[in-house]
């Protein structure tokens, strides 16, 4: 008989409980909304992102509506928290390094030129290494895919579209893995395990 092994049965908890696609869903439909506030006014850019931060609470929402009814609910042990709150650490750290890159500019009219000049082939760069850490830190491989696909699309999009097609294409792209995976996850795990 074979010995249980309570890490690895946590770790295939945490990553059943996030192939539902929903991260990647909210994440692609956040980057394609951005890209819509882009397109329509670039001056709506600040109330895109209230709008965009209103997801956080859509997506708690549907993880409890759709995975909790079909998987139930863990709660994972200090370590697997911990490595959550590295995600978090993560993004809050991206929001500050790109203020001090904000202010940077503001300050540096070379900096804010450069930035200016090459914003998608930074933003790409940026993006491809947040996406590959949060890969890391969360276990969920399809992020290198991610990672990968971000500075492409920049890359693309620096010498060929404007900043909101270039978004709107990555955004669809994250968007349209996260409902395949989704629906896979609906079929694979009705409601109430029937």
């Amino acid at each position: 008989m074979a010995a249980i092994d309570p890490k690895e049965i946590e770790r295939k908890a945490y990553l059943s409980y996030h192939q539902d696609g929903l991260v990647d869903t909210f994440i692609g439909g956040t980057i394609a909304a951005f890209a819509a506030f882009i397109a329509y006014d670039p001056g709506m850019v600040a109330a895109g992102a209230g709008v965009i931060c209103s997801l956080v609470v859509l997506y708690a929402g549907a993880k409890k509506a759709i995975t909790v009814p079909r998987l139930g609910f863990v709660e994972f042990a200090a370590e697997r928290r911990g490595k959550i709150s590295n995600v978090v650490l993560m993004a809050t750290s991206a929001l500050v390094i790109s203020n001090v890159i904000g202010l940077a500019a503001w300050m540096k009219p070379s900096i804010g030129a450069f930035l200016a000049q090459h914003f998608m082939l930074v933003a790409g760069g940026v993006g491809g290494l947040l996406l590959a850490l949060t890969a890391w830190f969360s276990n969920l491989r399809r992020f290198y895919a991610y990672a990968v696909l971000a500075p492409a699309i920049m890359w693309l999009g620096y010498h060929r579209m404007d900043l909101w097609q270039t978004l709107m294409l990555l955004g669809i792209a994250m968007f349209s893995s996260g409902l395949v995976l989704l629906t896979r996850f609906v079929r694979e795990h009705p409601m109430g395990g029937r």
